[in-house]
């Protein structure tokens, strides 16, 4: 059943959520993540082109454990309605700003969320809400969207996320990632109209 959760379940879930939140605040030289320019984001549409580094299975799940994984305050997974679509909120690729993130949070309307993805299960969980979901009839103009956080762990299961989308009525899959990290993936095939200026 998917909304039964285990003691154990919640209480991980619980410390994947503080350890999320401790890094999406995580600050360099009194910068966070958005102040130092290192957030992208790729808007896809899920059956149309995905770059075939995101496609690609990455070794063996890694452990999740304790270490700081890229983030910046948004749930690592998660399943949005927005309107205007995410698209139009983020025509450019990077640098992403604070005023789009906050107004992001301000039009996007969350249906589903891990705040930090710890292992098959969550992908599972996202598959079944979306199978549960993909009669809905959603509001004109109103865009529905699986967003990811890519980083060293979500990488694994990245491809999983990806075909769970392609496989149901999604309109978008929305990427927020490090640009300076591997892949590179401003050089494929995108409906986002580059950059807000060049690259440094």
């Amino acid at each position: 059943m998917a909304g039964h959760c285990t003691r154990r379940d919640f209480l991980v879930r619980l410390s994947a959520a503080h350890a999320a939140m401790i890094v999406g605040c995580q600050r360099t030289g009194g910068q966070d993540w958005i102040g130092r320019e290192r957030v992208c984001v790729h808007v896809f549409h899920p059956r149309g082109s995905i770059p075939k580094p995101l496609l690609e299975i990455a070794g063996r799940a890694p452990e999740r454990g304790n270490k700081a994984y890229f983030g910046f305050g948004l749930p690592e997974l998660a399943v949005c309605t927005s309107q205007p679509k995410f698209l139009e909120m983020f025509p450019y690729f990077w640098p992403v700003t604070r005023e789009e993130i906050a107004r992001l949070r301000q039009t996007m309307e969350v249906k589903f969320q891990r705040a930090a993805v710890t292992g098959a299960n969550d992908v599972e969980e996202l598959g079944t809400f979306l199978r549960a979901h993909d009669g809905d009839a959603p509001r004109h103009g109103t865009s529905t969207a699986v967003l990811l956080t890519y980083n060293d762990y979500t990488r694994f299961w990245t491809p999983a996320v990806i075909r769970t989308a392609q496989d149901t009525m999604v309109d978008e899959f929305v990427l927020f990632k490090d640009p300076t990290l591997p892949p590179y993936l401003c050089d494929y095939p995108a409906s986002q109209k580059g950059f807000k200026r060049p690259p440094r």
